[in-house]
């Protein structure tokens, strides 16, 4: 009996796994699964981060750099699954439990992780250069110079020797005169007049003309001398002048000849090359051979007036002054006077006066007695042509090697606030020159110039 229930259990347990064997391929043969998968837009966190380079240029220094923390962020989504289990069963319903293994989910949340980094960077040093001016005002002592003419010449001026070619060779000259002509005559703006003087001899001395257009080189437009001396007779101290558009050149005749007679002669031209024949225009006969010495004429509001040194004695001598209303016939001469002239210079000996607006302006050669012994140059001035006063020191000393023993006769002419100036001298090995300077005038006072202009 308990055998015979054995095997039919056993049989019922067989059938019944055959048919859940069935039941089971049927299914899982037949059965429609659909997965619906729903993904949400991702997300994605990109930090960018910007590098400026920047080039400071500093001292040598250590920077720390602590980065912030960096929030990594990930998103995992929970994916849902959905089955169906379709069956197409025509018998009675039979319910089957199925137990599915279990669905686990991994949720990843966002995670802040600080990190702080330390950046250590050193910087190369910086080499500053500051360029500070600094103003330092020193107040020297004055210096004095001593001058010992011609070994030790101190340069106390400006000079410069002019090259003259004379008639005879030598380019030894004396006794400058120059006039300016501003829109030039016969194509010259100066013009000269000058007398050779090799080595100190009078009876070359013969009025010579010289043209130019800056006043330092000259040439000769003509064949010199204008006047040439007679045996007995020699033409010195010539004054040239330019009156009613003509060059009139006026000049000393000096003779040799007991009582020695002198004369003021005047030869005119319209070009400069061609010359009048001379006429004697002031005469005097003295047993004192030192008169009539540097004639000089101007034109003053359509008076001539003519000046020039006579000597009352060797040791006295006076200016004097006529006038005239052609430049030819002149009247009795009245003296003038000179205030300031040294005690060792006081006899005026060779002039050349020109009239600068109000002011009557002389530059004077002064000497110790007659013969120019002793000559150096000086200013005066006048502010009516009669009364002078001078200045009482020399207005050069002597430091050139051309004019170490003697400064003698020039002239001067204004020109833009400036004096331009020629004199003749003398060096010690006695040969004459022309030379160059400028002053200015201040105060009626005459400087001479330390550095030149032209």
């Amino acid at each position: 009996m308990n055998q015979r229930k054995l095997i039919t259990w056993v049989s019922i347990i067989f059938i019944l796994a055959i048919g859940l064997t069935s039941l089971l391929w049927y299914l899982f043969d037949h059965k429609t699964i659909t997965k619906i998968v729903t993904e949400p837009p991702k997300t994605e966190v990109v930090t960018t981060v910007l590098t400026k380079n920047v080039t400071t240029t500093l001292p040598a220094i250590t920077v720390i750099k602590t980065i912030p923390p960096v929030t990594t962020t990930r998103t995992v989504t929970t994916i849902p699954i959905t089955t169906i289990i379709t069956t197409n069963v025509t018998q009675p319903v039979t319910t089957v439990t199925t137990t599915l293994p279990p669905l686990t989910t991994t949720q990843i949340v966002a995670t802040t992780i600080p990190v702080t980094t330390v950046v250590t960077t050193t910087l190369p040093p910086i080499t500053t250069t500051q360029v500070v001016t600094t103003t330092i005002t020193t107040t020297l002592p004055p210096v004095t110079t001593t001058c010992t003419p011609p070994t030790t010449p101190c340069k106390p001026y400006a000079s410069t020797q002019l090259d003259i070619q004379t008639d005879d060779g030598s380019g030894q000259v004396v006794h400058p005169s120059i006039v300016y002509i501003p829109d030039s005559f016969n194509s010259w703006t100066y013009w000269m007049a000058i007398t050779p003087y090799p080595d100190g001899n009078c009876a070359e001395e013969n009025p010579s003309i010289y043209a130019s257009n800056d006043g330092i080189n000259w040439v000769a437009p003509l064949t010199n001398p204008v006047e040439q001396s007679r045996s007995d007779y020699y033409n010195s101290d010539p004054n040239l002048e330019y009156f009613n558009n003509e060059l009139c050149l006026y000049y000393r005749e000096y003779s040799n000849t007991s009582p020695y007679p002198c004369d003021i002669a005047l030869t005119t031209s319209a070009d400069g090359v061609t010359w009048t024949t001379p006429q004697v225009v002031v005469s005097l006969s003295s047993s004192n051979r030192n008169q009539l010495l540097s004639p000089s004429v101007i034109l003053d509001d359509d008076v001539y007036k003519l000046y020039y040194v006579s000597f009352a004695n060797s040791t006295k001598s006076y200016l004097y002054m006529s006038t005239s209303s052609d430049g030819i016939t002149w009247s009795s001469a009245s003296k003038c006077v000179i205030n300031g002239l040294p005690s060792s210079n006081p006899c005026p000996w060779h002039l050349d006066i020109k009239k600068n607006g109000n002011i009557y302006q002389c530059f004077l050669t002064a000497s110790s007695g007659e013969g120019g012994v002793n000559a150096t140059d000086f200013y005066a001035y006048s502010t009516d042509g009669l009364t002078w006063t001078s200045n009482s020191s020399p207005l050069m000393t002597g430091a050139y090697s051309f004019d170490n023993s003697l400064i003698y006769k020039g002239c001067m002419l204004p020109d833009s606030g400036l004096y331009r100036i020629w004199y003749s001298c003398e060096n010690t090995n006695g040969v004459w020159s022309l030379a160059y300077t400028e002053g200015t005038i201040k105060n009626n006072i005459l400087t001479i110039s330390s550095s030149l202009v032209y």
